[in-house]
């Protein structure tokens, strides 16, 4: 297998942006969908106290409860946390070996250094695709547990 500086750079480039990406938009549903959870959550002690004056009041309580179950059930279900830190370590991974190879710091300062490059960026990658699988099975086998911060 024939590679060279330009191709494994663009190769490592491409995942880097992948992992990045799929990092920033899981951080950001993640916070979302958790701030939304504490918005909802907040307001349901305060609209209690319009029980007594405001009829509809109860089915409003009735129904922020309900949002914020589906809410957990939808944080638990969907691992946004645990995924969101697996691409960014992912990233951050592959990031560091490529600035490892372009500053020729050990071992990328011999010969083949391009050859180790792209195996070292292929482990990190199925690395994160075998942590990948384990956390699917999880979930099939628990869909409704809440994970953990590793």
């Amino acid at each position: 297998m024939t590679t060279n500086k330009c191709n494994v750079i663009d190769y490592i480039n491409g995942y880097f942006k992948y992992y990045d990406n799929k990092s920033i938009s899981l951080k950001k549903w993640y916070y979302a969908i958790v701030v939304l959870e504490g918005v909802i959550s907040t307001f349901i002690p305060f609209t209690t106290l319009f029980l007594d004056v405001w009829p509809i009041a109860r089915y409003i309580v009735a129904l922020m409860s309900t949002v914020v179950a589906l809410i957990s059930i939808i944080l638990a279900t969907f691992g946004f946390h645990n995924k969101w830190i697996d691409y960014r370590t992912t990233a951050e991974n592959l990031k560091r070996e490529k600035d490892r190879y372009e500053c020729e710091l050990l071992p990328y300062n011999g010969e083949n250094r391009e050859q180790l490059l792209f195996d070292k960026a292929t482990e990190i990658i199925i690395r994160e695709n075998n942590n990948w699988k384990v956390m699917e099975l999880e979930q099939l086998r628990n869909p409704l547990k809440i994970h953990e911060n590793k």
